[in-house]
């Protein structure tokens, strides 16, 4: 009888997590379906907008994410073919591996020149990625960014753009797969999850990021 009545408190405790878990995906992309996108690189690379941009890729673990992103930096690059273009996150000194250079060896594959590529070796969350960005464009005097991300993260990009340089200007070139209902669910948990660490002490981020294997 106790077991009965613990396990059914149990049930419904998750059913109540699980309803709000999926509230809070679905809020989550909501919202970022309302970030604004340039979707004819084209267009965007010949209006007088383009002329004091860099494109910047982030970094992704995620295979096809990063995919994704790198495409669509090639192709903005392929388009815009003044544009500097900014490769930031992914580093993980401990392991000698640096996603910047990863995405730099394989854009180059993809036609991108070397020159115009500008790498980082240090950021390794979203808001460090977009310091590095940040301090890429002051040193190159441009005063807006192209972000090459999908749109999930491009909502804290925008965050922490915000907050971080106000003055600057940021687009974003979305990028990303459509995902079936479990994929979206998983990827809106991933977000949720990377939302809370941004707002994470500092020494909490580090001791996770330790666990994780991202030093």
């Amino acid at each position: 009888m106790d077991n009965t009545y613990f396990l059914s408190k149990i049930a419904v405790a998750l059913i109540v997590l699980t309803f709000f878990d999926l509230l809070a995906c679905l809020a989550l992309w909501m919202t970022a379906r309302t970030l604004p996108a340039i979707n004819d690189p084209d267009a965007f690379c010949r209006s007088p907008l383009s002329s004091d941009a860099a494109i910047v890729a982030f970094y992704a673990d995620n295979p096809d994410w990063l995919t994704d992103r790198l495409e669509g930096a090639a192709a903005l690059a392929k388009a815009c073919p003044d544009a500097p273009i900014f490769l930031v996150g992914g580093s993980r000194p401990r392991r000698g591996y640096f996603g910047s250079l990863d995405m730099a060896e394989r854009l180059t594959v993809m036609g991108v020149a070397t020159g115009r590529m500008k790498t980082e070796t240090r950021s390794r969350s979203t808001r460090a990625n977009v310091e590095e960005a940040v301090a890429m464009a002051e040193a190159a005097g441009k005063t807006k960014l192209v972000a090459v991300t999908d749109r999930p993260q491009g909502l804290r990009i925008r965050r922490a753009a915000r907050h971080i340089a106000p003055e600057l200007l940021v687009d974003f070139h979305v990028t990303g797969r459509q995902s079936d209902p479990l994929g979206a669910i998983m990827r809106g948990n991933y977000e949720l999850a990377a939302w809370a660490m941004e707002f994470a002490p500092e020494a909490f981020r580090e001791a996770l990021f330790s666990l994780l294997g991202r030093r």
